[in-house]
């Protein structure tokens, strides 16, 4: 299964890059005030033979059709190209080495234009940095990553156009096993006692089996609970607040 907590979005695969697949369905069902499930949309993701995305479309039901937006990859040496459906503008994609964003450009009209530069900067004492610019220089967004001895993350600070006060922090904590079981959120402006907490069991593979957070002590609680497949990847994941069924995700694989 993929990591439910990245790092960063573009440093991590979506999906195990141990396994190819040709093609990942996930539904959407939202439960009703009479406890019926409607399927809310469907998200259809195939990949070429190097695992890397080819085709991302959403599908959403609607009075008497369906509705689809789609995007399409192509890849030439370290540039992406995505297209949306034949609409503008375009993305295109500069990655380094690992397959991680450094330049991301739109084209409209027959014209780029760059619009975020992406500098990623690691330090002997286990700090990571992503300072994103915008075209005019100016920063987009910063975040550093202190690491543990294991190379794990123990705490991320995001920062904005500020890069002196961190907009978001959040503390992760491990057990013996390496299994993050808890992290903490706190953000700028907003006055949580201890911060947002968010706590995780594991089922007997090691698997992610339940997510559960409250943005105040005594609060209502979301869970999420996850269900896996014999090969460890996850089926059908369930959302519940205060204890009432909100909605539900079942995904289906094609290797």
């Amino acid at each position: 299964m993929e990591k439910l907590l990245q790092m960063d979005d573009v440093d991590i695969p979506l999906y195990r890059p141990d396994v190819k697949y040709k093609q990942v369905i996930a539904s959407v069902y939202h439960y009703t005030s009479n406890g019926r499930a409607i399927l809310n949309d469907s998200l259809i993701t195939r990949f070429d033979n190097n695992n890397r995305f080819t085709y991302i479309g959403l599908a959403m039901p609607l009075i008497g059709q369906t509705s689809v937006s789609a995007s399409t990859f192509s890849y030439t040496n370290n540039t992406v190209v995505v297209e949306n459906g034949g609409r503008e503008p375009k993305e295109i994609y500069e990655l380094d080495a690992k397959g991680r964003i450094l330049t991301k450009s739109l084209v409209q009209f027959g014209i780029s234009t760059k619009i975020l530069d992406r500098h990623v900067r690691y330090t002997p004492n286990g700090r990571i940095s992503y300072l994103h610019r915008a075209r005019d220089g100016g920063i987009v967004e910063k975040k550093v990553y202190q690491l543990t001895a294991k190379g794990l993350v123990k705490r991320c600070e995001e920062y904005g156009s500020d890069t002196t006060l961190a907009s978001k922090t959040i503390d992760y904590t491990y057990n013996g096993k390496g299994q993050l079981v808890s992290m903490v959120m706190k953000l700028k402006g907003i006055k949580h006692t201890g911060g947002i907490p968010y706590k995780f069991t594991y089922n007997d593979k090691g698997l992610i089996a339940s997510l559960k957070f409250g943005f105040d002590p005594g609060a209502a609680v979301y869970t999420y609970t996850y269900v896996y497949d014999a090969k460890g990847e996850w089926t059908r994941m369930e959302c519940q607040f205060d204890g009432e069924k909100r909605f539900y995700v079942n995904r289906n694989y094609v290797r």
